[in-house]
């Protein structure tokens, strides 16, 4: 589990690990037409992982939208890394385990690959291939994993069952970023993933059933896949009725202790906050009345449909009752997604 070193204290939604800029203005510029970029240092078991984005929505260029549009792809990865991709990292690093000596396949990674990254840097996987539809966005995959694991500190040899000391560098021929695009009629490798890690890759429902085809056709037998996203509308548990057809199903809103508190810390926070609203909204000094307008104006804001990570685990379907003739045990978390325990 996470020691209290790993990870600091929570003061806004997204600081899920420990956080801060990159000070280094003259860090090398990424390949392609990016007109701004923006790095985030993380600062994780006294190593430091690097990502770099495209910056913010504000800044994100005519062309990089285009190319989206040309290509068919979402194009939200071109902006930051979100808080999803955070959430889906602090997974990855506190169940290390389910990542040794397996070919890990991340989906949807964006322009940062967070969880990709650390899987390479703290796992012992065979191999880790970051992935994205957005061909700007594996520009600055191949990037990140260039700033983090150069060549020049590069293992001579795989990680695959040889003995790896726990901080030296992955093998760069085991760690890789590819364009993929979900297609419900592509042809992908079949059965070459044991691992798929993604975040944030279910709130366009018209892509659910290319995502599931993919997952469907590259994860071996005994393979799994951890999604995280919030509910977003609903679009969560939409994706959880049709996953259903093809995989196993489990849905876990309280995944991690850690996580969990920092929910329940927040839905304090925003009744507390509510409380004052409603307190200052009572007849007061005109003083008071703008100390009000200036405190809501700067209000805090946490929607669990939009901020709160859920855990979506698919495996393998077990053949129904019908298929085998006989009773097959209860698959534990097949129902869909479970009502809102907030």
């Amino acid at each position: 589990m996470l020691s209290g070193d790993d990870l600091l204290a929570l003061e806004r939604r997204r600081d899920l690990l420990s956080l801060e800029r990159d000070p280094q203005p003259d860090r090398e510029r990424p390949p392609g037409p990016h007109a701004y970029t923006a790095y985030t240092a993380y600062a994780i078991r006294q190593h430091s992982i690097v990502t770099c984005t495209a910056g913010p929505a504000s800044r994100v260029t005519l062309q990089q939208i285009r190319a989206a549009q040309e290509a068919k792809v979402d194009n939200t990865g071109n902006v930051c890394v979100w808080p999803s991709e955070e959430v889906l990292a602090f997974f990855c690093l506190d169940n290390q385990e389910a990542f040794n000596n397996m070919d890990v396949l991340e989906v949807g990674a964006g322009m940062s690959g967070l969880a990709g990254l650390v899987i390479a840097r703290f796992a012992s996987p065979k191999t880790v291939t970051i992935t994205d539809g957005n061909p700007d966005c594996v520009d600055l995959l191949k990037h990140n994993i260039e700033i983090n694991f150069p060549s020049s500190a590069a293992l001579s040899s795989s990680l695959v069952g040889e003995e790896t000391v726990s901080d030296a560098v992955p093998a760069r021929r085991a760690l890789s970023a590819r364009l993929v695009r979900w297609d419900r009629h592509g042809r992908y490798e079949r059965d070459s993933v044991d691992v798929v890690v993604g975040a944030d890759c279910l709130f366009f429902e018209w892509c659910h059933e290319d995502l599931l085809h993919l997952l469907s056709s590259v994860l071996r037998p005994s393979g799994v896949a951890f999604l995280i996203a919030p509910s977003r509308g609903g679009s969560l548990e939409r994706f959880v009725k049709l996953a259903q057809a093809h995989f196993r199903v489990e849905v876990a809103r309280h995944f991690n202790a850690h996580i969990s508190g920092v929910h329940t810390s927040l839905k304090e926070r925003l009744v507390r906050q509510e409380r004052r609203s409603r307190e200052s909204s009572s007849p007061a000094s005109p003083a008071a009345s703008a100390d009000a307008s200036a405190a809501n104006s700067a209000a805090f804001s946490y929607d669990s449909d939009l901020h709160w990570p859920i855990l979506v685990k698919l495996c393998r379907r077990v053949p129904t009752t019908a298929e085998h003739g006989h009773d097959d045990a209860a698959i534990s978390g097949s129902n869909p997604a479970q009502p809102s325990d907030e």
